[in-house]
């Protein structure tokens, strides 16, 4: 069992708080969605959970089975998704599977074929990725963090660029995964955390 654990959290720029005091507990098995308008801070609460960035006071503890785990070893457990995150787009569609999952096990023993066919890029195998579309490149990113054998998913807006059926088929797996999972999701979009469990609004820990 998977947990990441927050006491006293807080981060601040210059001299404002953009959060302070937040004490959470995220468990897996659980989709926990954090939510406020653009500028919020929305984004800057995911990455100093996922330990991208350090808080300015207070601590975040990741646990498995009860026993720390410690910072360096974070990235281990964790698949992360950002409209802003970089691709290798030089790779075709099957190359970049291929080199991903290189370093990141695969979930329930499946094939780089069996992913292309789920995330419905069976044209674009062999295309390199700087020609997909902005849809075609969001979809690859959940897909590479959705099939990855990581026990925690952190989303950043993760349906951006995406049409109603790229959308559709993002809601049809995280209602698959959100219990299997530990699941955070940082949104002002009902569709994209509906299915969550906590819903923790970053208005409330703005000081």
């Amino acid at each position: 069992m998977i947990r990441i654990s927050t006491r006293k959290l807080g981060k601040k720029y210059n001299r404002e708080w953009i959060f302070r005091g937040i004490n959470e507990v995220f468990e897996e098995g659980h989709h926990y969605a954090i939510t406020g308008p653009n500028g919020s801070g929305k984004s800057t609460l995911l990455h100093t959970l996922c330990g991208i960035l350090p808080p300015t006071e207070g601590k975040v503890d990741y646990l498995k089975d009860k026993e720390n785990i410690p910072p360096e070893g974070y990235y281990q457990y964790i698949s992360f998704v950002a409209p802003y995150m970089e691709l290798v787009e030089e790779f075709s569609l099957r190359e970049l599977l291929s080199f991903h999952f290189g370093f990141k096990g695969k979930s329930n023993g499946l094939g780089i074929e069996d992913m292309i066919e789920k995330m419905y890029l069976d044209k674009a195998k062999e295309k390199p990725v700087r020609h997909f579309s902005s849809g075609m490149k969001q979809r690859l990113k959940l897909g590479l963090a959705f099939y990855a054998n990581t026990p925690i998913i952190f989303l950043d807006e993760p349906t951006s660029n995406m049409d109603t059926k790229g959308i559709d088929w993002y809601v049809e797996h995280m209602s698959m995964l959100s219990s299997e999972k530990l699941i955070i999701t940082a949104s002002n979009l009902a569709h994209e955390y509906e299915m969550s469990d906590k819903i923790i609004k970053i208005s409330d820990f703005v000081k």
